[in-house]
């Protein structure tokens, strides 16, 4: 570095003659110019040629002395380099930094034997051949992570969530079952989601298509009429205080819904849509706006001998008015008090064939007999996310859900795994 200041450095090097480089601190360099010094280490000096800084120039002319004019370039290296180190830490971790420590060594070496002559031997030869000659195409920073993390995950021993735990878990205490849908066959996912039953008293699979270890739900497939799955699982397991379903492929952040009252309807956002504007989305569909229409004519008819459908009414003109409803539906929770409204009202929307998105929102409206502060929980979470969950959910803590979970990545795999964990010791 210093050759490059100053070309008699490597001569005098060479010849013995001796060398003393100078750095003048920024006292020094001002007298040097002459400048006005107010206060550096509790003195000052006025403005103009002092009788020290003319000695100091006169210093620097003296030939065995070097004098570095480029501090501001030996500063910005230096802090170059703290921002590199840094990020290198953060971004791949220490091995990588100290093989890149001995690959910048190397360059120096090999800079100035080429272009300043410094004497060299086999050792030399050697510090700067091995790093390199041990290079290998190198991945990003974060594939680089993320390979690691999946490398480890494929060799480390499978994990006993239970442990032999002596506790219950809070699903397990509030009795609630948990109902994994699958809208297509994606049956192999079964054996890693069965994680689920280390904290729920039971959990159910259905889906369209036979199964041993599925509840068979053909209206389900596609996620058309979910909902009918759902009333299907209620009536062979009717003793539980509350259903929480979730498609396979979305993950309910567990210790977050531990906060939610039980005893509410939970569901994603609720849209409102003007039906005038209902142009897009499954709204021009056979199971869109002319099912939504369909569905409430019924109710309407039968309001007429049946309070209870005139009830239903008055609590959808309440919350939405001449609105149409939808919310993504991949998720919902539904406490047992409502099941018998449940029933009655997906009776009729399957019969109309409105689809799962309207039809969750929809009735979730129509059962609630109150504002829907009161009795309808509106989840916040990701929908269709392809970003990397361990960075979505730490920039976004609070989630409830998140979708959509690839069962066959081993980092989503250990993800699944680690929401399981942390919910067992809440």
């Amino acid at each position: 570095m210093a050759a490059l200041i100053s070309r008699p450095y490597p001569d005098s090097m060479n010849n013995n003659s001796g060398l003393a480089f100078v750095r003048l601190g920024d006292g020094e360099t001002k007298l040097l110019f002459g400048r006005l010094i107010k206060t550096i280490d509790q003195w000052s000096m006025p403005r103009g040629q002092s009788k020290l800084g003319k000695d100091l120039r006169k210093v620097l002319h003296y030939p065995k002395y070097q004098y570095n004019t480029f501090s501001p370039f030996y500063y910005g290296i230096y802090d170059t380099k703290g921002l590199v180190v840094s990020a290198v830490y953060k971004y791949a971790d220490a091995i990588i930094k100290t093989f890149s420590s001995a690959c910048a060594t190397g360059v120096l070496l090999f800079f100035n034997w080429y272009f300043f002559g410094l004497p060299t031997n086999l050792i030399m030869a050697l510090v700067v051949v091995i790093p390199f000659s041990s290079l290998r195409q190198a991945p990003s920073f974060r594939s680089y992570a993320l390979n690691h993390l999946n490398q480890s995950i494929s060799t480390r021993k499978p994990v006993n969530i239970n442990l032999t735990r002596k506790f219950l878990s809070y699903w397990e205490q509030n009795n609630v079952a948990l109902v994994i849908h699958f809208n297509r066959n994606q049956y192999q996912r079964i054996d890693f989601l069965t994680i689920y039953r280390k904290l729920f008293p039971i959990v159910i699979f259905t889906g369209p298509d036979p199964h041993s270890k599925v509840l068979h739900c053909p209206e389900g497939r596609s996620g058309l009429y979910a909902y009918v799955c759902l009333s299907r699982v209620i009536t062979l397991h009717p003793n539980y205080t509350g259903y929480l379903m979730s498609h396979f492929d979305v993950l309910p952040i567990f210790h977050n819904l531990e906060k939610k009252d039980l005893n509410r309807i939970w569901i994603p956002s609720i849209a409102l849509t003007d039906p005038s504007k209902a142009n897009n989305w499954h709204w021009p569909k056979p199971s869109g706006k002319k099912a939504f229409d369909r569905f409430f004519s019924t109710l309407r008819n039968s309001s007429q001998n049946n309070s209870l459908y005139s009830n239903y009414l008055d609590n959808y003109m309440r919350n939405a008015g001449k609105n149409l409803t939808s919310s993504f539906s991949d998720i919902f929770y539904l406490p047992k008090r409502f099941v018998s409204d449940w029933f009655v009202l997906t009776d009729l929307m399957l019969q109309n064939h409105l689809f799962l998105e309207i039809g969750f929102a929809a009735t979730s409206l129509l059962m609630t007999s109150t504002i829907i502060s009161k009795e309808i929980i509106q989840l916040d979470g990701e929908n269709w996310n392809g970003k990397d969950p361990i960075n979505r959910l730490y920039d976004k803590n609070n989630l409830e859900y998140y979708h959509r979970i690839r069962h066959q990545s081993k980092l989503h795999q250990y993800f699944v795994e680690s929401i399981v964990r942390r919910s067992l010791i809440n």
